[in-house]
């Protein structure tokens, strides 16, 4: 038996998908403080960065895509 089998099966723990909404919050928080930070602008930090989790496994409510989430991150990070 594998150690990954055992794992999943045996213990039952199984990974746990972040959010999509808090991973956003996150990298949107991260790009506004960059901007008072005066360390670069807050569009081109948020877009590198939410570009990066294109392809990862996020747990997206109905109401959510990772294009919809992309496109409100622009709109927020564009006023500042």
């Amino acid at each position: 038996m594998s150690e990954q089998y055992r794992l999943y099966y045996i213990e039952n723990l199984k990974p746990k998908i972040p959010s999509a909404g808090l991973v956003f919050g996150q990298i949107l928080h991260q790009a506004l403080a960059a901007s008072f930070g005066k360390q670069g602008d807050p569009l081109e930090f948020f877009q590198n960065h939410w570009n990066l989790l294109k392809d990862v496994q996020l747990d997206y409510s109905k109401k959510e895509s990772w294009a919809n989430l992309g496109s409100v991150g622009k709109g927020f990070s564009k006023n500042f």
